[in-house]
C-alpha cells in the first residue's frame, strides 16, 4: 500500500479540478454512446474511449484546455465524419457544456454550503464519481496502449504513458479511497490541502449516500445521454 501511495500522490497533486465532468463519468457516458452510435470494431472502440479521455491531459500542464477542447459543439458535431478518437475528444468537450448547464439548473452547488466555496466544484465532482463508481464496472483496458492520434499533439510520448497511468491508478478505486489515501499522507490533492481532505474522508461517502445526490447523478446521466443522441 505504502508502494501505491507513492504511484498515486503525483496524480492527485497534478492540478485542481475544474468545472467539468470526472473520468469516470467521461468514461461511463462514452462507453453508452459509441454502444449506441457506432458499428465500430474493438480497436475503434479502444480509440473513442481514449480520445474521450485523453483532453484532460491538460492537467499535467503539457497543453492548454482549448487546445483540447472544441467549442462551439452539438450533438449533430458526433454525427459527422471524423476518426473514432476525434470524436471522442468531441463528446468529452460536448459533455462537459451540457453537465455544467446541468449543474446550474439544479443549483446544486446550494446543496454544498458545509464545503468551502471554492472547492465545491472538485467535491462535486468527486461525488458523481463515486455514485458511478458503486454502480458501473470500470475496465481500464484501453489505456494499455498509446494510440498513434495521441503522438500528433506534441506531447511528450511519457507524459502521455504516463497519464494513462494517472487513469488508469484512479479507475482501480472510488474517489473515497483515494481522498483517505492522500490525506493519510498529509498532502494536497486537486488544490485541496490536507486538513480539508481530512474533513471529507467521512463526507464525500455520506453525500454518495444520500437519495438527493444519488438522483440527481441518475438524471445528470439521462440528460447528457438525450441531449448528445
Amino acid at each position: 500500500m505504502k508502494f501505491f501511495s507513492l504511484l498515486l500522490i503525483p496524480f492527485l497533486t497534478i492540478a485542481a479540478f475544474a468545472n467539468a465532468a470526472g473520468p469516470l463519468m467521461h468514461q461511463i457516458l462514452a462507453e453508452k454512446w459509441v454502444n449506441a452510435n457506432e458499428q465500430y470494431h474493438e480497436s475503434e472502440v479502444k480509440e473513442f474511449i481514449i480520445g474521450a479521455l485523453f483532453p484532460d491531459i491538460r492537467y499535467l500542464g503539457v497543453i492548454a484546455r482549448n487546445q483540447t477542447h472544441e467549442q462551439g459543439l452539438n450533438a449533430s458535431s458526433l454525427k459527422e465524419p471524423a476518426s473514432p478518437f476525434k470524436k471522442g475528444m468531441r463528446h468529452h468537450a460536448l459533455l462537459d457544456e451540457v453537465r455544467e448547464q446541468y449543474v446550474e439548473q439544479w443549483n446544486i452547488y446550494s446543496e454544498l454550503t458545509s464545503i468551502p466555496a471554492q472547492y465545491r466544484a472538485t467535491f462535486l465532482k468527486l461525488i458523481e464519481d463515486e455514485i458511478l463508481y458503486q454502480t458501473h464496472r470500470f475496465d481500464s483496458a484501453a489505456l494499455e496502449e498509446i494510440v498513434s492520434e495521441e503522438l500528433n499533439w506534441g506531447i511528450a510520448p511519457s507524459d502521455i504513458e504516463k497519464w494513462h497511468q494517472y487513469l488508469k491508478i484512479y479507475f482501480s478505486m472510488p474517489p473515497s479511497h483515494l481522498i483517505l489515501l492522500a490525506a493519510s499522507a498529509n498532502r494536497e490533492v486537486f488544490g485541496v490541502p490536507a486538513e480539508e481532505l481530512r474533513y471529507w474522508i467521512a463526507l464525500l461517502p455520506s453525500f454518495a449516500e444520500s437519495k438527493l445526490m444519488k438522483e440527481y447523478v441518475e438524471r445528470l446521466v439521462e440528460t447528457v445521454e438525450s441531449q448528445m443522441d
